[in-house]
């Protein structure tokens, strides 16, 4: 059984409501240099979502890596409440990715504008002897 998440504020609430927020994932892929990547972590973990928690209508962030050739790539998705909320952050071109100069140096090649998803469903396993049928 999909299990819906109805997110209020900062925190999800499991329901199995039809009725939900509409949330939005925002996703930005770079390719750090090797010698940059772990680099680029920790700027992500003590500048960007320190900043992304104070914007009303952040939600979470997720750090994705693999390795390619170039070097490492990351797919960086965050979760937002609105388009609005994404606006305070990126600004009036909320399709424009947001890369600081310390973060373009640390980068082989990166993405310049973003990608917008709705939420459709969400999934999170219960608790050990739950039923999902």
């Amino acid at each position: 059984m999909l299990r819906r998440t109805k997110l209020v504020g900062f925190a999800a609430q499991i329901t199995g409501e039809e009725d939900r927020s509409i949330m939005i994932a925002r996703h930005w892929k770079g390719i750090a240099k090797p010698e940059e990547a772990e680099n680029y972590v920790t700027h992500l973990k003590t500048d960007t979502f320190p900043h992304l928690a104070t914007i009303p209508g952040f939600v979470r962030a997720y750090i994705l890596k693999r390795p390619v050739a170039q070097g490492v790539e990351f797919l960086i998705l965050t979760v937002w409440e609105s388009m609005e909320a994404i606006a305070q952050f990126a600004g009036p071109k909320p399709d424009a990715a947001v890369v600081p100069p310390v973060a373009q140096a640390m980068m082989i090649d990166y993405d310049r504008n973003v990608s917008h998803y709705e939420v459709a469903e969400t999934y999170a396993p219960g608790p050990v002897g739950e039923s999902h049928g």
